[in-house]
């Protein structure tokens, strides 16, 4: 994997952050490294990022002292004791990882595109929260304000005029991040997560995106390996005791 791979990976994350924190009118900080976010209401989102790099740990540590975001994410490669020891001292102890993955869509065919058929704001929580964001859900108004973005945007998979899965997918320049990927419990197992994912990869080679990341979790690896996605770097979730 070349590092320029891990570097899109990276900047996607980090301008997805930047991006809904200034629609959603909530950064608390930011700088070329690291970003924090926290609405007033103690909802999604709660979280910082910080990209990695090593010149910015005094930075980073100062700004988590003052934010105190509930999460706090960065690349697996910046866990060392110069880093890690003092994020323990703050009250930030692991709880997850994801995992960093890209496709480059020239290397695959795709199907053609099928038409989408949009989905309201409240359907859209309603399968985030029932899946997602069960200990932090989105409000209806939040979907609608994410959906001005002119680089975000949701798709929806239905089963009988009901949404079941969902994803988002941001995009910059050449490059498109996939997030939010959810499909109510129910629905699982059944292929809509997979033609959801197929057809949103469709749209974005029929839109010019050469290349797709995402950060996955463990049990969504396997759905996106059988597309070509390949790994890049892992990324490790803290969250403030």
């Amino acid at each position: 994997m070349k590092n320029k791979d891990f570097e899109h990976v990276r900047t996607n994350l980090f301008d997805f952050y930047s991006e809904t924190g200034r629609t959603l009118n909530c950064v608390q900080s930011e700088t070329d490294q690291f970003i924090a976010l926290n609405t007033d209401d103690a909802q999604w989102p709660n979280l910082s990022f910080f990209k990695g790099i090593q010149d910015e740990f005094e930075n980073a540590f100062s700004q988590l002292k003052e934010q105190e975001p509930l999460t706090f994410i960065c690349p697996k490669t910046s866990i060392h004791p110069e880093f890690s020891k003092p994020l323990l001292a703050l009250g930030y102890i692991p709880y997850g990882k994801w995992q960093g993955m890209s496709l480059n869509l020239s290397d695959v065919k795709l199907p053609p595109v099928l038409t989408e058929t949009d989905q309201s704001p409240a359907s859209i929580a309603d399968v985030l929260n029932r899946t997602l964001l069960t200990n932090a859900p989105i409000a209806a108004e939040t979907i609608e304000k994410l959906g001005t973005m002119q680089a975000f945007k949701f798709h929806t998979e239905v089963s009988e005029e009901q949404a079941v899965s969902t994803l988002a997918s941001f995009s910059t320049e050449k490059c498109a991040g996939i997030y939010f990927v959810a499909t109510l419990t129910e629905f699982r197992h059944r292929g809509f997560a997979t033609k959801l994912l197929s057809n949103t990869l469709s749209i974005l080679k029929n839109n010019n995106i050469s290349q797709a990341i995402l950060h996955a979790t463990p049990a969504g690896i396997p759905l996106y390996q059988k597309f070509g996605f390949v790994p890049t770097e892992e990324f490790v979730l803290f969250r403030k005791k």
